[in-house]
């Protein structure tokens, strides 16, 4: 089986319209391909393209009240469409996955859980699932993003999709959840593992021993599973 196309965008390159900075680390983006070439090589996983979008510095991949900061629409209106034009992909939720850490958890969780019809599975990684009446301590983004308005926020948190659209997710949307006991924010990823109990919606959720805010740690620990767990919800095409 042949190594993956691997194919990385910036979207602070690729859209003018993203909240100012550029979150992701490039050595754990590295990182990461290099988890998808050995994933491949031995088989764990199809070739796949590996697009990593970064959703500037506190976008929370949302658009802001006011439409200035728009990290949603670049990922779902311009970004997914430029890479289904350009690249040999299967151009529908049969063939797209959709993961991230951090803040890139907390968005692909929401962007999963609001577009089910455009991605098969989620996984996140160590989620930052701010609640919404913390929004206080979330930083001035926060109020470019949110106006600093919990309902505003909470409108938009994974939380509330996954309790509107339970019905659409449920058995549609593999979901995989990773976090260490000593990250910050376990209360929060066990909070959104909780709601998606409360609603049925089948998941995984593994917790890792001394592990704090760390995508480096908790890749070591979860391998290839990531790769392996989005390539057990494709469907893929016959091979002619």
């Amino acid at each position: 089986m042949s190594t993956p196309d691997l194919a990385t965008l910036k979207l602070d390159d690729f859209a003018p319209h993203l909240n100012t900075g550029f979150e992701i680390h490039l050595p754990d983006g590295r990182r990461v391909a290099a988890t998808l070439v050995e994933a491949v090589a031995n088989g764990t996983a199809p070739p796949m393209i590996l697009v990593y979008a970064s959703g500037g510095s506190q976008t929370n991949y949302c658009d802001s009240v006011d439409r200035k900061y728009l990290g949603e629409t670049t990922v779902i209106r311009e970004l997914i469409p430029y890479i289904d034009r350009h690249y040999r992909t299967i151009a529908s939720r049969d063939g797209r996955s959709i993961q991230g850490m951090s803040m890139g958890g907390f968005g692909c969780m929401r962007l999963g859980l609001k577009y089910p019809d455009l991605f098969s599975s989620i996984v996140a990684f160590a989620g930052g699932f701010r609640r919404p009446e913390d929004i206080a301590s979330g930083g001035p983004s926060y109020g470019e993003m949110f106006n600093n308005d919990p309902e505003i926020f909470r409108a938009q948190h994974p939380e509330t999709l996954a309790r509107l659209n339970a019905d659409k997710i449920r058995g549609r949307v593999a979901i995989s959840m990773y976090v260490g006991n000593k990250d910050p924010g376990l209360a929060n990823n066990r909070r959104m593992h909780a709601v998606l109990e409360e609603m049925r919606i089948p998941h995984g959720y593994q917790e890792f021993d001394g592990i704090a805010h760390n995508l480096r740690l908790l890749s070591e620990q979860v391998k290839q599973e990531n790769f392996a767990f989005a390539a057990r919800s494709f469907k893929l095409p016959p091979e002619r």
